[in-house]
């Protein structure tokens, strides 16, 4: 009987820190995703978790929360085949099945938005899907 390939060949998995920030009521991203916010997706089956924080933490406050749906695709960029959950107010997961067979239209724009103090926040990082191999 064959045996299925190992989970880590069957999933890339990537881990997103992000922070808000609410004396500057900003956003920031940690961990797979670059300074200059885009994150570079292989071909295949893809899960990019994102785990929010509050930085620094406010005495009395509620920390930052996850909106009900918090991604929303730019400039009619929505990957084909992706779905968005949000796991709990503090994490977002994305999957998305890349099957771009070359590097064209394949950046992928959006907002994340968190609800702080009744106000909402978005920052707008970019996704680019890579062709086979690698880029």
């Amino acid at each position: 009987m064959p045996t299925l390939p190992s989970q880590s060949t069957l999933v890339s998995i990537y881990n997103v820190g992000v922070t808000f920030d609410p004396e500057t009521a900003t956003l920031s991203f940690s961990g797979d995703m670059p300074e200059n916010k885009v994150l570079r997706i292989g071909q295949g089956i893809n899960l990019i978790v994102f785990d929010l924080q509050t930085n620094p933490p406010v005495p009395g406050e509620s920390p930052a929360a996850f909106v009900a749906d918090p991604i929303v695709w730019l400039e009619g960029t929505t990957p084909p085949f992706n779905q968005p959950q949000r796991y709990n107010d503090h994490r977002f997961t994305l999957l998305i099945y890349n099957t771009a067979l070359e590097a064209v239209n394949n950046e992928h724009m959006f907002n994340l938005t968190v609800l702080y103090g009744g106000v909402t926040h978005s920052s707008d990082p970019t996704i680019i899907n890579e062709p086979p191999g690698g880029g």
